[in-house]
This record gives structure tokens, C-alpha cells and sequence, in this order.
């Protein structure tokens, strides 16, 4: 099976999981008890039906590519709309899992929150410094400073939200707390894999990137990020 065959599957599946991971957030919400259970679930549905329909653009341009099928050049840029506008969700679920950590807030939260910003800091200092010396295409520079500025920080600030409230469900009701530890797991999983973006000329994107990902393990990150994707909508179901 040839490269472009063996991502145009992988892109679908990574889609499927997404979307349906949206479906099923979707229909939770609807059906919530309460008003800030929705509120909870809403933004993460909104993520998981927008980001599977990128990751569906991904294949069929992958698809097109291999097959010299011509594109309008407005395609692409549909593509990061769709890519940013996901993640935008996903910073809107993060917010929203960070409200049901109980007051005060944990020094782990705060400490995790200034790494965060520290991260933040060094890729806008990386991406300016390299913009300023050289060209990049801009469609690559979206691409990659969405998955490092809004991807990252938004799955880890989730992961964190759940993580820290499963603790103060621990005493309560332990089955619900083991649910939400593994939702903040699959959350942290999938925020560790896009540090793997699309290889660009900057650091650290020209060292540690999807290429270098799928020559080192063998595999693409897609896979790595559709069984997070599986994980979190379990874990989230069952919680």
C-alpha cells in the first residue's frame, strides 16, 4: 500500500473518530440533567463534528493530490478554517473544564497554567524570529501555530480541568473520578501529539515533527491522536 493510499485511510479513520466522538457529545447534551452539564459538553461536540470534517478534507485533498486532480486554491484555506475553528471548541471545553475544579485552586493547576504560558512564550519568539530571517508559506505557519497556540495549551488545560476535578469526585464516587482521570488522560496523550506538526523551517518544528514521528516509530501521529480520540469519548460517555 502505497504512502498516499495508507494516509488517505488513516486521515478518514482519524475523522470518523473525531466526528463520531462529536455525534456522541451532542446527543450527552441534549439529554444532560442539568444546564452546566450541557454547557460542558456543547463546545466538545462543536470540536469533535468540526474537527473530523478537517481531518475528512485532509484525505480527500491527500486523495486529489495523488491523483493531480486540480484544486481551487480556495480549498486549503477552507481546510485551516476548519482546523482553527475546531480547536477554537476545543480552548471553549478547556475553559469550561476548568470551571468544575473546585475553589481554591490546586497549586498543581496554577503551576501547570505558568508552563503553559512559558510555552507559549517560546514559540511565538521561535515563530517571529524565524518569519523575520526568512519565508515561510503562510499556509504552513496557520497550520502549525494553531496546533501549537490553540491545540496544546486548550487539550492540556482540559486534561488538567479533568484531572483535578476526578480527584475531588474521588471521595464521592470513585467510578465517576476513574472515568474522568482517563478522559484527562486521552486529553493529555492528544495534546503531547501535536508538538508533531507538519515539518517547517523552525524550531522545534524542523527537528521534532510528523515526519520525523512516523520514520522513528514507523506509523503516522493520526494514529496516535485517533486512539486518543477513541479514549476521550469513552471515558466521557461512561463518566
Amino acid at each position: 500500500m502505497g504512502l498516499d493510499q495508507s494516509l488517505f485511510i488513516i486521515y478518514f479513520i482519524y475523522g470518523l473518530a473525531f466526528f463520531g466522538m462529536g455525534l456522541a457529545m451532542a446527543m450527552e447534551s441534549w439529554r444532560a440533567s442539568s444546564l452546566a452539564e450541557a454547557r460542558v459538553l456543547i463546545p466538545l461536540a462543536g470540536f469533535g463534528l468540526i474537527h473530523g470534517t478537517h481531518e475528512w478534507m485532509e484525505s480527500y485533498l491527500l486523495q486529489a493530490q495523488s491523483l493531480g486532480t486540480p484544486l481551487p486554491e480556495w480549498l486549503p484555506w477552507l481546510k485551516l478554517g476548519f482546523l482553527v475553528s475546531s480547536y477554537i471548541s476545543l480552548s471553549l471545553f478547556a475553559f469550561q473544564a476548568l470551571r468544575l475544579v473546585p475553589r481554591p485552586v490546586p497549586s498543581g493547576l496554577k503551576h501547570g497554567g505558568i508552563a503553559l504560558g512559558i510555552y507559549i512564550c517560546f514559540i511565538v519568539t521561535s515563530a517571529s524570529l524565524t518569519y523575520s530571517h526568512g519565508t515561510i508559506p503562510i499556509q504552513d505557519v496557520v497550520d502549525a501555530m494553531a496546533r501549537y497556540l490553540l491545540a496544546v495549551p486548550a487539550s492540556s488545560l482540559a486534561a488538567l480541568g479533568l484531572f483535578y476535578t476526578s480527584r475531588y469526585s474521588n471521595s464521592s464516587n470513585r467510578a465517576l473520578a476513574g472515568w474522568l482521570s482517563g478522559a484527562a488522560i486521552g486529553l493529555g496523550f492528544y495534546a503531547l501529539t501535536h508538538l508533531f506538526v507538519h515539518p517547517i523551517a523552525m524550531f522545534p518544528a524542523n527537528v521534532v515533527n510528523a515526519d520525523s514521528f512516523r520514520a522513528t516509530l514507523g506509523f503516522p501521529i493520526q494514529v496516535v491522536r485517533t486512539v486518543a480520540a477513541v479514549v476521550i469519548t469513552v471515558c466521557l460517555l461512561r463518566a
